[in-house]
C-alpha cells in the first residue's frame, strides 16, 4: 500500500480560493465599509454622533463648507442644532439636509 506524503493528507491540503475570478477587463470586486459623511452648509451646525448603543464618535460645531467622514459599523445616530444645515449622504448617495430647522430628535442610520 502506498502512502500519501504529508503534503497529501488531509489535514495539510491548501485552502482553495473559491471567489470568483474576474474576466479580462474587469476589476475585482471589494466590500467597501459604509460610511457616514456630514457636511455643514449655510451655517454653523453643532452635531452629535452616537454608536446605536450610546457610545459617543463626535461631538463638535461644523463651520460652513466643513465636513467629516466617520465609518458607519452597525449604526450611528446623529443629534444637531441645525438640521436643516447639516447635510448627510451614507456611502455615495447624494447628500441631502437631515431635517427641517425645528427637527431636533436623533436620526438613525443603519448599514
Amino acid at each position: 500500500m502506498l502512502g500519501l506524503p504529508p503534503l497529501l493528507s488531509r489535514r495539510s491540503l491548501p485552502v482553495v480560493d473559491r471567489s470568483p475570478v474576474p474576466t479580462v477587463g474587469q476589476r475585482p470586486s471589494r466590500a467597501i465599509p459604509a460610511t457616514l459623511r456630514l457636511e455643514a452648509r449655510g451655517g454653523q451646525s453643532w452635531v452629535r454622533v452616537e454608536r446605536l448603543e450610546g457610545e459617543k464618535v463626535l461631538d463638535t460645531i461644523l463651520e460652513p463648507g466643513q465636513s467629516r467622514e466617520l465609518a458607519l459599523g452597525s449604526g450611528l445616530k446623529i443629534r444637531s442644532g441645525r438640521p436643516d444645515l447639516l447635510y448627510v449622504a451614507v456611502g455615495t448617495s447624494r447628500p441631502q439636509p437631515l431635517g427641517g430647522v425645528s427637527d431636533l430628535d436623533w436620526y438613525e442610520f443603519r448599514p
